[in-house]
Parts: structure tokens; C-alpha cells; sequence
């Protein structure tokens, strides 16, 4: 940004970083996707900026050189709005199942979030605003909370709201007077909420609902999705501004003393004459879908965030700079390697490419329309196919330009999944069911005989059958050889919304609240429900070995292994963010994991470390080094072996038989202090007495298991 600078300190860093990450391979971020989805930014009095997003909040001091993330202690990444009372700034979080949201609050910048929401009871945030020391909280249908210490007890200040007003999309003080865009128009409290008056008297009868407010000069401004509308009678009425911004979907409005600025879903316009005359104001501006706008005041700078590309800022009102300093949160959605090359499709970002392991991410963006939502990737090996919400792409030159090969389907061109099966090409859509092509994409044909569910997620193969994974329908098959799909759910929970579907190794694994496996084409499924991916969500499974090791993303949980075809999973989250939603999964060349996390960008990790089974499970510091008791024991074919670790050391865990012959080495490496578990797979052993020992520079310890099968 425009404090951006760099320092010995910082290589020094990079350097210690680059150190530690050999001690004990950990997830790191591989540089990129560099972008945002922005919802809302704020500044403190030290002009430390902080921002809200589907990943969390990510924080840039003043004198800062780059983006950091500030997620620790929130119990959810869907931020959507961020507010600051002297040194303390407050994150708003959306609730969902499972997933706790409310508010949270940090004394140091972000580095450590607490819940604050006693007394908010619902916690479904959608803003935040502040007068004085009083912090509100605006919610999808339960209006407004309000606290006077810094959450530590909310009241509820709902008296004239009602209906759609409950529904409270942004605030604006001014003058100690409260106004809250409402799904119903504007509402205005004049003593903190104790009473509001909602007006929405001149608005679009369509379009009431008020998502940004400003003032100049008495002067009210509220954006709509019809347009900026100005009132002069502190809002009992309200007209439409007389510039030609007037159907604009309008995001967020700003006055900084001289311009108002209207942030749109096409771009930023401003007006010197409260609207009778609008100015678009897109210089250098690369991304038209700005959502939030803030500024500095001296000397002025003016800040916007949009949807997919980060943060923008504009000097004295020159053209916008991007400042590219490592925002990394950007939400792939699909992945796939050629030649390779790492390519993942996104939320509202497109493709990107790697040529360089990560090093560096390269946006390949030329012939699909702006802020593309990648729902898929696949590749044959000479092309490589986008599936998007608003059609099928193709390119033939690995990426430097995309060809439309499905855009025109009826009814629908929004492609959910896409795979190809010698050279016929099937995309699963988004209400439209699934869709064959023999050429290449120049015509399709529907292929939905017997498929009662249009919405198909995700697709995959066999020798025998085409798999549909289906919203609320479970799983269907098609026969390669027959004309009509077939329910194939027997042992699946009825209504199933099954979001993936993996084939490999004569398995089919089929999830979304946990994991299920067939192994007879679909004719039965068994839960995987008795390990540890019982209850979570899973994203995504990428599957080696011919099918013996799995790689299995999941919702706010990150990433599971198993090392024996699906029998047991662990967890291999060192090093990920908390609550790590990875949505694909791919392996480079046999040796690197890259892992696409929602609102975090790609992340990576060297498979040897992964698919030994180690995890780190306390960093609590052990007064001396330990080897536990194997447990289960005995036991068929896996088991989990603890070790305690006080200092960094070289660390060997290896296993012999009852002749003294090595038969396994588990942990072979330089390991932090730590209390670490790893997991040993005997399926290759014969029933018997074995010896597991852990050897280190200062201490050596063996004990006895027993494999029974």
C-alpha cells in the first residue's frame, strides 16, 4: 500500500521462516492467488487498516510492508463487517450450523480474537456500527444489539422495527444521530436505539432495501439496488439523485468533504454537486464490483475494497493502485496439474496458474468473463476445461486465452462439474441436469432420462458408469453401455445432498456430512462415520496409490489422510489457518500437496510428511522426551503411537520384529518440541509380537505391540 516498504528485517524474517519450515514440514501459503472479497474496512487512529472477508480479517498497520491474517481465536471465517472504538476493533461473524458467529473483539490488532456475546442472541452479524463507545450490531432478522462494554452484555434496541426492517445491512453516525439500512428502507434513532423511525417513502417499491448511507450538508444519501437516493427532510422522503448513476446497484456511499463516492457493482462514481451530476472514477481501477469505501483524511487518501481483486487506493483522487503486498484471500474452488503446471479455478477471481510450484500465481483470465466463478477444472492432457456459472471454457494454449464451448445451453449454462470420457465431454449444471457433447462442446444434447434431481454437483467415472452427485437426490449412475440414469443410494441417508464424488481403486466415495464408499458401483454404501471424519463436511477427496491413500478436504476442518484405502483417517492440519475450508486438493509430481482454502488462497505441503501419519497434537512443552503405549493394542491393521519431544531434535521411531529385523521406519526426521502421534499401518505384517523404538540424540526407549488378524 503506500507504506509499503522493505527491510533488512523483513528478509531476516524470511529467512528464520524459511529455517523453521525445515524443522517440521508444516502448510505453508504458496504465494498466491493474490486477491480479496472485501465486505468492509475500517481504520484506527494509527491508520492501521483492517478488513472483513469470506476468510477471516486481515490487518495492514501503518507501518506495515504487507497483509497479515488476524483470524486467531474467531470461531468463524465468514466476517462480514469489522469496527474500531479507540484500540479495541470488533469482527462481526455470520452464524451457520456448527459453526458459531457473533461478535469478537481484539486488543492487539488482531492477533487474538475473545467472543463477545453475551446477551446476543442472535448471531447472525451482518454490520456493525459505533457512536461514541457504544458498538452496534446489525443482524439477518433480529435487528439490532447494543453495548456501551465492548460486548461484555448487549441489549436489544428493536422499538419501531418490524418485519424487514429487522433485517439491518449497514450503519451511519452523524451528529450522535444512528441511521441502519434496513431490508425496508432507512431507520434513524436519535437516543441509541431506544426508539427508530423507518421511512422508505420515494424508494423503489422493488428495491427498499437501503445498503449504504451518507450525509453532506444535512443532506442524506442511502445507496440502493435502484440507485442513490438523497433526502432533505431528514428522510421522511426520499428522491432520486439526478445523475446518470441512477439504476447502479449501489454497495457503499462515502463524502469525504469534497466528492460523495458511490462504490458499485460497476465500478466507482462521485459527484461534487450531491448527485445532480455523476463521474465515473475507474482509472486504473481493474475490478468494477466495489463493495466497501473508506478514507484518510490527510493527506486524503481514499481506499475501496472489491469483490475478488483486495483493496485499491487513490492519492488526492488520482487513479486507483492495486497494491499487490500478499493478500492472499482469494477462494479456490477446483484444481488440476498438466505439464507440471498447477491450475486453480475461484470465487469470483477466474484462473490462475503456477509454473514455479507456487512461487508465484499468474492470473489467466482472457476470454472469460470478469470475476468468473470456477466451480471446476479438469484437464486431457492437451486442453484443460473451466465449468462456470456461466458456462463451459476451454483452452487449448494453457490459459493465455479461453474459448466458450458451452454458454448457450437451454435452460441453463451454469456447469457445476465437468468430466470427459475419451473424447465425449459431460457437464453437470446447475438446475439443468447433465449434458453430453461429442465435439467438443459446438453441440450438446441433454442426457436426463431418469435423473429426478437437475442439480447435479459433481461428476466422475468408472469402466462401467458415468456417477452424478446430486443436490437433496443422492447419488445416480449411468451406465456406459445404457440410455438412462438409475438411483444408486441404498445405505445413503435419504435426501442426501451429496456435494462430491471420488472414483478410484474400484471404490466410489461419495460425501457431505461425512464420507460414504461403495465398492460394488453404487449398489451399497457404507458410512465412514466410525473415524474421525464422523459430522464434518467434505469438499473434496484426491485419491493415489491406486486408490490406497486418500487426501480428503473438508469444511473448517482442513485436510484428512488415510493411508489405507479409506479404513481410518487422521488429521494434517500443521501449519493450516484454523477452520481451513479446503475445497480441492491436487499432487505435483508425485512429491507437493496443494491444498485451495476458502478465502485463503493455495496452500502446500510436502506429501512424505503428510502420509506419515505424525501430527502434532499439543505445543505444550514436555519436561523430557517419552514414548507412549501404542494404542489400539493389539491391533488390525492401524494403530497410533505418541512421543514427547522437550527440545528441537532428531527424531526416528522404527519398528522390528520379534527377530530383531527392521521392518518399518515411522519418524525419521528434526521435530520442535511438541507432543506429536503417529500413525503406523501394519497391514503389510503378519500377526505377531513387534517392537517399536524411539531413538534421539539423548534418549532411546523401546516397547512392545501386537499386530492380530
Amino acid at each position: 500500500m503506500k507504506r509499503q516498504k522493505i527491510t533488512v528485517l523483513l528478509v531476516g524474517l524470511i529467512l528464520l521462516f524459511a529455517f523453521a519450515n525445515n524443522i517440521q514440514s508444516q502448510w505453508v501459503q504458496s504465494n498466491g492467488p493474490i486477491g480479496g472479497n472485501v465486505r468492509q474496512l475500517v481504520f484506527n487512529a494509527s491508520n492501521d487498516v483492517f478488513i472483513a472477508t469470506n476468510g477471516g480479517v486481515f490487518g495492514f498497520l501503518s507501518n506495515g510492508s504487507s497483509w497479515y491474517t488476524a483470524n486467531n481465536g474467531l470461531t468463524t471465517l465468514d466476517i462480514r463487517a469489522v469496527a474500531v472504538i479507540g484500540t479495541s476493533v470488533f469482527a462481526g461473524g455470520y452464524e451457520v450450523p456448527n459453526t458459531p458467529g457473533g461478535v469478537f473483539l481484539s486488543t492487539n490488532k488482531g492477533n487474538a480474537w475473545t467472543p463477545v456475546n453475551t446477551g446476543l442472541n442472535n448471531r447472525t452479524i451482518l454490520s456493525l456500527g459505533v457512536n461514541g463507545t457504544r458498538l452496534f450490531a446489525g443482524t439477518n432478522g433480529a435487528g439490532v444489539y447494543t453495548t456501551t462494554n465492548n460486548g461484555t452484555s448487549w441489549t436489544v434496541a428493536n422499538s419501531g422495527l418490524s418485519g424487514s426492517s429487522l433485517n439491518i445491512n449497514c450503519f451511519y453516525t452523524n451528529s450522535s444521530v444512528v441511521y441502519a439500512g434496513t431490508n425496508d428502507g432507512l431507520a434513524i434513532t436519535t437516543n441509541n436505539g431506544a426508539n427508530w423511525t423507518v421511512s422508505s417513502s420515494g424508494l423503489s417499491t422493488n428495491y427498499k432495501a437501503v445498503y449504504a448511507v451518507s450525509i453532506n450538508s444535512g443532506i442524506i444519501f442511502v445507496g440502493t439496488k435502484a440507485g442513490v437516493y438523497f433526502s432533505t427532510n431528514n428522510g421522511a422522503t426520499f428522491t432520486p439523485t439526478a445523475g446518470s448513476i441512477g439504476n447502479a446497484n449501489i454497495n457503499c456511499l462515502l463524502y469525504d468533504g469534497t466528492y460523495i463516492f458511490a462504490g458499485t457493482q460497476g465500478g466507482v462514481f462521485k459527484t461534487s454537486n450531491n448527485g445532480a451530476n455523476w463521474v465515473a472514477a475507474n482509472s486504473g481501477l481493474t475490478n468494477l464490483s466495489v463493495t466497501t469505501i473508506g478514507n484518510i483524511a490527510s493527506p486524503v487518501y481514499t481506499y475501496i475494497g472489491t469483490q475478488g481483486s483486495g483493496i485499491f487506493y487513490s492519492l488526492n483522487y488520482s487513479g486507483w493502485v492495486n497494491p499487490l503486498v500478499n493478500l492472499y484471500n482469494t477462494s479456490p474452488k477446483s484444481m488440476c496439474i498438466k505439464d507440471g503446471n498447477v491450475y486453480t479455478g475461484t470465487y469470483l477471481n477466474g484462473m490462475y496458474k503456477t509454473t514455479n510450484t507456487g512461487g508465484n500465481w499468474t492470473a489467466i483470465n482472457t476470454g472469460l468473463p470478469a470475476s468468473s466463478v470456477v466451480n471446476d477444472v479438469i484437464t486431457d492432457g492437451t486442453n484443460i476445461y473451466a465449468a462456470t456459472a456461466t458456462g463451459l471454457y476451454k483452452t487449448a494454449n494453457d490459459g493465455a486465452s479461453w474459448t466458450g464451448i458451452g454458454t448457450t445451453i437451454t435452460p441453463t449454462s451454469y456447469f457445476l462439474s465437468v468430466i470427459k470420457v475419451g473424447s465425449v465431454l459431460y457437464g453437470g449444471t446447475f438446475g439443468g441436469g447433465v449434458f453430453t457433447s461429442t465435439n467438443e462442446g459446438a453441440n450438446w444434447t441433454a442426457m436426463n432420462s431418469g435423473l429426478t434431481n437437475l442439480n447435479v454437483w459433481d461428476l466422475d467415472y468408472d469402466a462401467s458408469n458415468i456417477y452424478a452427485a446430486t443436490a437433496s437426490g443422492g447419488v445416480f449412475k449411468y451406465p456406459l453401455a445404457g440410455t438412462s440414469w438409475v438411483e444408486a443410494n441404498n445405505g445413503l441417508p435419504t435426501g442426501f445432498d451429496i456435494r462430491m464424488l471420488a472414483v478410484t481403486g474400484g471404490k466410489v466415495y461419495a460425501g457431505f456430512i461425512g464420507l460414504y464408499v461403495t465398492t460394488d458401483g453404487g449398489s451399497s454404501w457404507t458410512s465412514t462415520a466410525n473415524d474421525s471424519l464422523a459430522g464434518k463436511r467434505v469438499r473434496c477427496v484426491y485419491s493415489f496409490d491406486s486408490g490406497n491413500k486418500l487426501l480428503v478436504g473438508t469444511y473448517n476442518n482442513g485436510v484428512y489422510v488415510s493411508v489405507n484405502g479409506g479404513v481410518n483417517f487422521y488429521s494434517a492440519n500443521y501449519g493450516l489457518q484454523p477452520l481451513s475450508d479446503v475445497n480441492c486438493i491436487s499432487l505435483l509430481n508425485g512429491t507437493d500437496v496443494f491444498a485451495g482454502v476458502y478465502g485463503l488462497g493455495v496452500w502446500k505441503r510436502p506429501l512424505a510428511e503428510i502420509i506419515s501419519g505424525i501430527k502434532l497434537i499439543s505445543s505444550e512443552i514436555p519436561d523430557k522426551f517419552k514414548l507412549g503405549q501404542n494404542y489400539p493394542n493389539p491391533f488390525n491393521p492401524v494403530t497410533n503411537i505418541k512421543f514427547e519431544v522437550p527440545s528441537t531434535s532428531n527424531v526416528v521411531l522404527k519398528v522390528y520384529n520379534s527377530t530383531g529385523k527392521e521392518v518399518s521406519t515411522i519418524v525419521n526426521g528434526l521435530y520442535r518440541a511438541g507432543i506429536y502421534e503417529a500413525s503406523f499401518d501394519a497391514s503389510g505384517l503378519s500377526s505377531g509380537v513387534y517392537f517399536y523404538k524411539l531413538i534421539t540424540d539423548k534418549f532411546t526407549q523401546t516397547k512392545k505391540m501386537m499386530v492380530v488378524k
